[in-house]
């Protein structure tokens, strides 16, 4: 166990060779679980030392409570229950982009989810390996894999992409960027709505959730349900105090309010969701989760401008460093769903702002149509186009770009409740 609260001063300093000394002198395949005490750590190394030893790492934080920590990785290295595990799969059914890549050793307690792809179909055997102590232990599962995902578990292929993003991170900070890798970082957070240090036009915290209008707690809402409509349709991040005769009345008011506040692109774009962002914050002192995900943003803000600057060191190392590697272990471990600000509906990416789903591709000047919730003309276009389901699943506020490029604007309150054919055909018509 490597417990550590600083970085190398003594001795051999450079932490790549460190690293590559221990590698090499680890001929016995020692795990060696790290530890790192406060933020004056090299989190890069302690990560890679624990990794490639397929061991754990572990981090206490200043205000974070050493002894509770302490024991927590101590019952998990001191019970192992099956060690060197490898899974493999027979028949015409091949796995490829796992993760994690190396499976690590399993402990008293916990639990290992393993996420990847596969090609084939039909029946295969699911092969578990691994070592009971000294002796070796297989675990076959039967199972016959079908050629597509079921309806109503294409969450799993949402969970395995920020997987795959927390891995490809941890290369760029490991290693520095390189252009296909960072491609593929930004394809998968916008194609899945991921946070990276690599944003779309709109950035927005995972996990941010719009508040009230009133400084008070997020609206919570079931999928599929209607979202209780935001007091005035407050301006979503950080809109701050609303005036009821000048705010928006209706959910079109609101979007074209918000298209024209966030249609800055690049760094302008950065800068005003970030001023925004922080205004929500305040508004919103006691809600510790958006607060851990503006903190989550801002360290993905410093760790994009030290990229850019090449600045290995600074992704590595002190709080920074502790951050990310916080950050990234969440991601590549990440086995459940969490409420998202962006979604991905029918190749479209959505943002919710002050309650209502907006396109990121909406703006003032576009064309739209607007429908009443719950209408005849809600149904009638539902009927025609079951791929709206997804849509519809957002809630009763909302702002998306038909494949036509027209907006369809649903809205509680407001609206078409008849629409004629040509109306509906005009929305699904390709450019």
């Amino acid at each position: 166990m490597f417990f550590t609260d600083g970085q190398p001063t003594i001795g051999e300093t450079n932490p790549e060779k460190i690293y590559k000394h221990i590698i090499a002198k680890n001929t016995a395949g020692t795990r060696l679980f790290t530890f790192g005490v406060g933020d004056d750590v090299n989190a890069s190394l302690l990560d890679k030392l624990a990794d490639n030893t397929r061991a754990l790492s572990a981090y206490v934080r200043p205000e974070e409570d050493i002894e509770l920590k302490v024991s927590g990785l101590w019952s998990k290295m001191s019970n192992p229950i099956l060690t060197n595990l490898k899974l493999v799969t027979t028949g015409d059914v091949k796995l490829s982009e796992v993760y994690p890549v190396e499976l690590p050793d399993l402990f008293h307690g916990g639990q290992l989810v393993v996420m990847g792809r596969y090609t084939g179909k039909g029946a295969s055997a699911i092969k578990l390996t691994g070592k009971v102590g000294s002796k070796d232990q297989e675990f076959v599962y039967e199972f016959s894999f079908p050629e597509k995902t079921d309806d109503g578990k294409e969450f799993v292929e949402h969970l395995w992409a920020r997987r795959k993003v927390g891995y490809l991170l941890d290369q760029v900070r490991n290693n520095g960027e390189k252009k296909e890798l960072v491609d593929e970082i930004v394809s998968l957070s916008k194609k899945y709505g991921i946070t990276t240090p690599y944003p779309s036009s709109l950035i927005t915290p995972d996990g941010a959730s719009p508040s009230d209008g009133k400084g008070g707690k997020p609206i919570a809402r079931l999928n599929g349900g209607a979202a209780p409509p935001p007091a005035a349709f407050a301006p979503g991040f950080g809109g701050g105090g609303v005036d009821s005769k000048t705010a928006p009345k209706t959910v079109l008011e609101l979007a074209k309010q918000d298209a024209n506040r966030y249609a800055m692109r690049g760094k302008q774009a950065e800068k005003a969701l970030g001023e925004a962002a922080k205004g929500e914050a305040k508004d919103k002192a006691g809600d510790k989760k958006n607060t851990k995900a503006l903190e989550q943003k801002s360290a993905y803000d410093e760790a994009r401008t030290a990229l850019a600057r090449r600045d290995q060191d600074r992704v590595q190392t002190g709080k920074l460093g502790v951050d990310l590697a916080v950050n990234m272990n969440n991601l590549r471990n990440q086995s459940r769903m969490e409420r998202v600000a962006m979604q991905s509906v029918n190749g479209r990416q959505c943002l919710e702002i002050g309650g209502v789903w907006i396109d990121e591709g909406f703006t003032a000047k576009t064309e739209s149509i607007v429908v009443k919730a719950q209408s005849d003309a809600y149904f009638a276009l539902l009927a025609k186009h079951p791929e709206l389901k997804k849509v519809y699943a957002l809630g009763n506020y909302l702002v998306w770009i038909a494949p036509s490029g027209k907006a369809l604007v649903i809205d509680v309150k407001n609206g078409k409740e008849k629409l004629t054919e040509s109306e509906m055909a005009s929305l699904f018509a390709k450019k």
